[in-house]
């Protein structure tokens, strides 16, 4: 009965002690020290027993089982605490992995759209830019040819050599009308490149068709360059008489042909020399020399990288007489119109002044019903 009392008073003072802590240390959650912070609802609730002072027995033990009650308390609280934030963690954890898949696609798909929207928008400049050269290239061959015939107009050729690829799909007799007759000194004056880009193109007369040929302007022609020039021109009917029986030229031809125009761009530099050059008379012939060597460098080039036998076995001659077999022959091969030559630039303004009559012809006559009916 004793015991049982005592017991119960024991149990009693443990729960007192530990409520009492409770409100005790119960403390309300600190307010925020700063704009914006907000307040941490979740803190949790620590058992602080006073001290056991001037107690007995039966009290101290009291103290003690109440604190380790409350630690037990805390542990499992902090263990349950940890397991929900690890959760979280994990949660968060998995949340970002799929937010970093979900902003990679859209990045992909923002960056395809706006490329989209840029590409677009760049063709269309691309197209207007197009439409609106096309329209001023109109309007200087149909209407203001006087100014164009001031400068160069090999661009105007080729332009109207695209424009009357037609011509090549007609009966001969037909354009007898509109056709022009070239003499044999006109078509040694137009040359025709093989559609190559500017630094990789084989100019040749459209009567001759030869690859490398060497019209030598004034300056080469003199006695000093006699070596070099022999060397060269033998070394190039070499590499022709390779590549048309093989295909391509041997290291053995083209080391010799690319030396033999490295001699005589080093004998040029030898006749005119740096304090030679200093007299403008000098230097505008030196000047012209060294372009056509450079020319004549890229040329060599791309005879030796070239893989179309065509170019050396003379198909690309022309052998015709008038301006519509030329124009024909242009369109069948695939070639086009290069600068005129010293002294070609009079060929080239007859060779316009027929092309566009040609054109005003069969395409402006053509979209504006006067066309007779032969040509429709």
């Amino acid at each position: 009965m004793y015991k049982s009392i005592v017991r119960a008073a024991w149990l009693a003072g443990v729960c007192l002690a530990i409520s009492l802590a409770r409100m005790v240390s119960a403390q309300p959650p600190n307010p925020p020290t700063q704009p914006g912070q907000q307040v941490q609802a979740d803190q949790r609730v620590q058992v602080n027993l006073p001290p056991a002072i001037r107690g007995t027995p039966l009290s101290y033990q009291i103290q003690g089982e109440a604190q380790y009650i409350a630690a037990q308390g805390a542990f499992l609280e902090a263990a349950a605490v940890a397991r929900k934030i690890n959760a979280e963690a994990v949660a968060l954890e998995i949340q970002n992995s799929v937010d970093y898949v979900n902003a990679y696609f859209e990045r992909r798909r923002l960056n395809r759209e706006w490329r989209h929207k840029e590409d677009k928008a760049r063709y269309e400049k691309y197209l207007e830019i197009e439409a609106r050269n096309q329209e001023v290239m109109k309007q200087k061959i149909n209407k203001y040819f006087q100014d164009t015939l001031r400068g160069d107009v090999t661009n105007e050729l080729n332009w109207l050599v695209q424009n009357l690829y037609f011509v090549q799909y007609m009966n001969k007799d037909d354009l007898k009308p509109l056709d022009s007759p070239l003499s044999k000194e006109e078509l040694e004056q137009i040359y025709i490149t093989d559609g190559g880009h500017a630094g990789s193109k084989l100019v040749f007369a459209a009567n001759d068709g030869e690859m490398l040929k060497t019209p030598w302007p004034y300056v080469l022609r003199r006695s000093a360059f006699a070596g070099a020039r022999k060397e060269f021109e033998d070394s190039r009917d070499a590499v022709v008489k390779e590549i048309q029986a093989n295909g391509h030229a041997g290291e053995e031809s083209s080391e010799r042909i690319l030396k033999a125009v490295n001699q005589l761009l080093v004998t040029l530099d030898t006749v005119y020399s740096r304090e030679d050059r200093m007299d403008p008379t000098v230097f505008l012939r030196y000047s012209s020399a060294k372009s056509f060597l450079q020319s004549l460098i890229v040329q060599v080039n791309r005879a030796l990288n070239t893989n179309d036998r065509s170019v050396f076995d003379g198909s690309l001659r022309f052998n015709g007489s008038t301006l519509v077999d030329l124009i024909q022959h242009m369109c069948k091969k695939g070639l086009m119109f290069d600068r005129p030559q010293s002294g070609g630039d009079r060929v080239y303004t007859i060779l316009f002044t027929h092309m566009r009559n040609l054109y005003l012809e069969m395409v402006v006559e053509k979209n504006s019903g006067k066309l007779p009916a032969r040509f429709n």
